[in-house]
């Protein structure tokens, strides 16, 4: 699996955006980002395969849940 990552604000943003992204069957595991990884201190994501990008983007635009950025591998996409 190719994986990507949607960086949140928070681990209750991450475990809502887990649970927005279960409703469409897509599985997403929580992740702590490390500190190189993270921009702002303690950040918490969303770990799901990149293939399914476009819908995870949508369904968590969809859900109300702000999403910092999004990280392939290691590298940010937009």
């Amino acid at each position: 699996m190719n994986e990507c990552t949607a960086a949140l604000a928070s681990l209750t943003y991450a475990m809502k955006a887990q649970s927005a992204l279960s409703e469409i069957n897509i599985h997403a595991d929580i992740i702590k980002l490390s500190d190189e990884r993270s921009k702002r201190g303690c950040e918490y994501g969303i770990l799901y395969d990149c293939s399914l990008h476009t819908d995870v983007k949508k369904q968590l635009r969809a859900s109300g849940i702000s999403v910092r950025r999004f990280l392939r591998g290691g590298g940010e996409i937009v």
